[in-house]
This record gives C-alpha cells, sequence and structure tokens, in this order.
C-alpha cells in the first residue's frame, strides 16, 4: 500500500510540475505546412486549419503563447531538428526524425491516406506497387510508407510535386500510374479539377499527434501538460 500511494504522489508531483512549467513559460513555436483543411495559410495570410485551430486552443490552454510558421515539409523537419520549430502536429515521423522528437500518445485526429489511379486495375496494397511509377508529394513521409517506396529491391520511380493539386495534374497526364495522397487535402484539390474514370483505394488510416522537439529541455513536461489538456478537451 506504502508502495501504490507513493507511485500516485510521484506522478501528481510529475503532472504539477509540467502545469507549472508550462503556465510560466511564454512562447511555443508551432510549424504546420500547407496542408487543407487541417493546416494552411489563409487568404489573409493568417495561419488557419481545423487542426491548427484546436492545437492552439489547447497551447494557450496550457498557458503558452503560440507563435505559428509556415515550411515546407522537409524544412520543417530540420527546423525540428535543430530546436527553431518546438511543435508539430503530424503523424510517425520519419526514421531521421525519431530520435529527435517526442512522439505524443493521444491523438488529436486521423487522416485517411489512399492510392489514386486511373488504371482498370486498382492497387488494393502498398505491395501492389512494386515495379511501378508512384506520384507523391515532396517532403512527406506518409506514415513510413516513403521508405517502402524507396526501396530499391521494389523498383518503384517516385516522381515529386511541391502539393495535391499539382499531383492530380501529374496523374491526370499519365506520368504516373498511381498517386499516394491524403484524402482531405485530395478532395479540396479534386474540387478544382475534373478527372475522368479516377479510382481510389484507401491504404489506411492514420493518426495524428503532437510532436515535440527534443532540443527544449523540457520537452516531456510540454507534451505531458499538452496531452492533459487534450484528454480533459475530449472528454
Amino acid at each position: 500500500m506504502p508502495t501504490l500511494v507513493f507511485s500516485k504522489l510521484l506522478i501528481m508531483v510529475i503532472f504539477f510540475t509540467s502545469v507549472s512549467y508550462a503556465r510560466s513559460s511564454q512562447e511555443l513555436v508551432l510549424g504546420y505546412i500547407e496542408f487543407p483543411p487541417f493546416t494552411y495559410t489563409n487568404q489573409h495570410g493568417s495561419a488557419d486549419g481545423t487542426l491548427l485551430k484546436e492545437a492552439q486552443k489547447i497551447i494557450e490552454q496550457a498557458g503558452f503563447q503560440v507563435n505559428t510558421i509556415h515550411l515546407p515539409a522537409a524544412r520543417l523537419k530540420k527546423h525540428l531538428e535543430i530546436g527553431e520549430v518546438d511543435l508539430w502536429l503530424g503523424i510517425k515521423p520519419p526514421k531521421d526524425l525519431e530520435d529527435k522528437v517526442l512522439l505524443g500518445k493521444q491523438k488529436l485526429s486521423t487522416i485517411r491516406l489512399n492510392l489514386y489511379s486511373l488504371l482498370a486495375k486498382e492497387a488494393i496494397d502498398i505491395a501492389d506497387l512494386k515495379g511501378q511509377e508512384v506520384i507523391v508529394i515532396r517532403g512527406y513521409s506518409y506514415g513510413g510508407v516513403i521508405d517502402y517506396l524507396n526501396d530499391s529491391k521494389n523498383n518503384i520511380k517516385i516522381h515529386e510535386t511541391h502539393d495535391h493539386a499539382a499531383a492530380f495534374k501529374m496523374l491526370a497526364k499519365k506520368r504516373a500510374n498511381y498517386l499516394l495522397a491524403y484524402q482531405k487535402p485530395s478532395d479540396l484539390a479534386l474540387q478544382q479539377l475534373t478527372i475522368d474514370k479516377l479510382r481510389v483505394n484507401n491504404l489506411s488510416t492514420l493518426p495524428i499527434y503532437f510532436i515535440v522537439s527534443k532540443h527544449d529541455s523540457n520537452a516531456k513536461a510540454v507534451l505531458a501538460t499538452l496531452e492533459h489538456l487534450l484528454i480533459e478537451d475530449i472528454e
């Protein structure tokens, strides 16, 4: 019994120390990519998006000021590594970033990862892409799927582009047989395009988490505070 009581007290001390740290701190730099409708820069030049607003609310509840910065995916990864960005909202980070960040456990949201094609025969699994040509968005890891695509044993030729709209234009011109893309940004891009006989197959549904740079020595306290408030918000 004494051991159980001590354990509970220790957990409480860690949590309230985390909260105290969060409320005494001034600012978190929240990096985001152009990923509508979740995160994007609106027509007025301001950070916007359903997920971004939710995250900002939680961060402010924790007592932080939020400074948002828009970056391409590759630069955002580098800024997390060196601590110029404190926080990102994303799926499982790529292997080369795993030891540089803390990945949350409480999901903020989910997103569907799809394969789009104009072929009569659909690809129903990532293994069906062996020997194929695939369009991807530059800098995206797709929850680790990019590692499979880059593996030379799979003989997959990758065509990179900068956003979902450009990717669908490439697919319409048959620059490749398949496009790997997230559903909601794809839905928005397809509102501006007409692509006949477009086939879509869902590969997976991926969770989105808080991802905190380890460059800050208080990263664990920051993440613990944000996740506690996230749980309260869900409940």
